[in-house]
């Protein structure tokens, strides 16, 4: 069965290596051919796809990537065109967009930028298939809806299954204890509903959000707060109540949008943002340097892993180590921006990565850290030794706890008549067997186990954040907060995003305003040309690794064919010993 695994693999990293090949041959036919910008053009940004908050690390996630704007890319160019003569105006594209309530500030906030340098920013959608794709739109001076659309400005759930029945069903015992209350992760596997505590804080995230947006909604479109909540109760809405209702400006086509745009900007050339981006003047060589590291997805022991989404992502403690010992070694580093989009993970990946972060202060390297959609559990330990933590407002925030179990299967294989034995020598040996429950001995030093995590966990909360343990333990036992009340509990230092983060680097660092900065990824991202070689050659490609690239590669199928379902949710489990939250699904529709 290996070999066949094996086998399949070989095939798709063939058809995936020569579809990369041709489209990077091509891609540089094309870069060749290419002409210089026009002297005035519209900025064309399409955010259908989504965004993404990285540069991938594999041949697949490059492939992956072309439909996908980094977030920092995407900033970057809108700032850049702001006060660029030769950008007339802005034009946008969305419809049920995969981008988190962080993600969506941070645009917004670059699009009015971009209105207060007096230039038209218009925004059509097809049909508005989520909250947080309007929140974004209502930055734009106009808002268009296509007439056979719909405005699904429904608001925010968090659904979350509940396996505990179905467990019971095939002999499946959960076995799991988690540090405190508020750390409701577990009960997915323990519990057939929402604990109270666990509804609370999931109830107050959302809370948080909907306000939020109901006040930039209300604030953009010249509503009273209480119109915009109506209209959220009563959505979704056909395109004629969405404009009756003022929440939209026009009905019309996309090419109709065009057209009025152009006019009032005086010119009908497009230039998408991917390529305007890629014409950027490079800093110049006395240009100061700021590292910037990326801290995405689940935190664990290996190396980092990213494939354009951070839902697929690893952050790896190989990688940020080396990272932050490079950069703090670096002379000519002047400071360190850190993003961390994790739902946390291992304790002790978690451990290593706080270990590198705050000697990389010591050693006089000012580090600055911006949270995207989520910074939880061991997303925000990483994030503790840092001089300063900024988040977005909907950043979903701490979670300082910890979780850990097993699942006993021994009547799941009674059930089908499989026998196990066992030879141990120690009396723990077994003790993270699935064959058997803890013994009250085991229960005892697994207890202990958590309770130390936990205290390590609040300890340096407290020395980082500048708390007593009292007042961490009064916001920690595993809450969650969004950015704003992170804020209010003393978690987070400011509200902003990426460039927020980069100026806060600036000036702990000394820089002055006017002095040109190069922002500097740690590690080195490697060339396509060299991640795909590595991926032919099978170097330091393992079996784990390859099959990963084998579902991204389906996945690139599913898209392309529209005949395989989706099956991209995945059960929020960690077993063994160092588990730590992974925040619930929340859907933003």
């Amino acid at each position: 069965m290996r070999r066949l695994g094996r086998a399949v693999l070989v095939v798709l990293a063939v058809f995936g290596a020569l579809g990369l090949l041709l489209t990077a041959g091509g891609a540089v036919l094309l870069a060749k051919r290419e002409p210089a910008l026009p002297d005035r053009f519209v900025l064309a940004l399409d955010l259908d796809e989504g965004v993404a908050e990285g540069t991938p690390d594999t041949p697949f996630g490059w492939y992956r990537m072309y439909d996908h704007v980094p977030i920092g890319d995407l900033i970057e160019a809108l700032d850049r065109a702001a006060t660029d003569p030769r950008v007339a105006a802005l034009e946008a594209r969305i419809g049920d967009a995969p981008i988190g309530m962080a993600q969506a500030e941070q645009i917004r906030r670059a699009v009015a930028r971009f209105r207060q340098a007096k230039k038209p920013a218009y925004l059509f959608s097809p049909s508005f298939g989520g909250t947080v794709s309007y929140h974004i739109a209502t930055a734009f001076d106009q808002v268009w809806l296509q007439p056979s659309g719909d405005l699904g400005l429904t608001g925010f759930v968090a659904e979350t299954p509940f396996l505990r029945t179905a467990l019971d069903s095939l002999g499946i015992v959960p076995v799991f204890s988690a540090r405190h209350e508020y750390k409701s992760a577990p009960e997915i596997f323990t519990a057939t509903d929402f604990s109270a505590n666990g509804r609370e804080t999931l109830d107050k995230l959302l809370t948080s959000w909907s306000e939020r947006v109901i006040a930039d909604i209300a604030e953009r479109r010249g509503l009273k707060p209480e119109a915009v909540r109506a209209a959220i109760d009563n959505a979704p809405l056909p395109a004629g109540e969405a404009r009756a209702a003022k929440l939209v400006d026009q009905l019309g086509y996309l090419d109709e949008m065009r057209t009025v745009l152009r006019e009032a900007a005086g010119t009908a050339k497009p230039v998408s943002l991917r390529t305007y981006h890629a014409h950027r003047e490079p800093p110049p060589s006395h240009a100061r340097k700021i590292a910037l590291i990326h801290g995405i997805g689940t935190v664990g022991r290996g190396e980092s892993q990213f494939n354009s989404v951070a839902d697929d992502a690893v952050m790896g403690a190989k990688t940020l180590t080396k990272a932050f010992a490079d950069a703090a070694k670096d002379e000519d580093v002047a400071a360190i921006v850190f993003r961390v989009d994790s739902p946390g993970g291992d304790y002790v990946a978690a451990d290593a990565i706080w270990r590198e972060v705050k000697r990389a202060r010591e050693k006089g390297k000012p580090v600055i850290v911006t949270m995207g959609n989520v910074a939880a559990s061991g997303g925000y330990f990483v994030a503790m030794p840092a001089n300063r933590i900024i988040a977005e407002p909907g950043t979903i925030t701490g979670s300082i706890g910890v979780f850990a179990g097993k699942f006993v299967l021994r009547d799941f294989w009674n059930k089908l008549g499989v026998r196990w034995g066992e030879v141990h020598v120690g009396a723990n040996a077994p003790m993270w067997s699935s064959n058997r429950d803890f013994t009250p001995e085991q229960r005892a030093r697994f207890e202990a186990m958590l309770d130390t995590i936990y205290a390590d966990f609040t300890a340096k909360a407290a020395a980082g954040r500048s708390l007593t343990l009292q007042q961490v333990d009064q916001i920690a036992r595993g809450r969650v907060f969004s950015g704003t009340d992170a804020l209010r509990v003393g978690l987070v230092d400011a509200l902003g995003g990426l460039d927020t983060a980069v100026e806060e680097a600036r000036k702990a660092a000394g820089i002055l305003p006017d002095e040109p900065i190069r922002l500097t990824p740690f590690p080195s991202p490697k060339p396509f040309a060299e991640l795909l070689a590595q991926a032919l050659s099978g170097e330091e490609l393992p079996i784990d690794l390859s099959a990963r690239e084998a579902r991204a590669a389906l996945a690139d199928l599913k898209r392309l064919s529209d005949t395989l379902k989706p099956l991209t949710r995945h059960l929020d489990a960690v077993g063994g010993k160092e588990g730590t939250l992974r925040a619930a699904p929340i859907d933003t529709r």
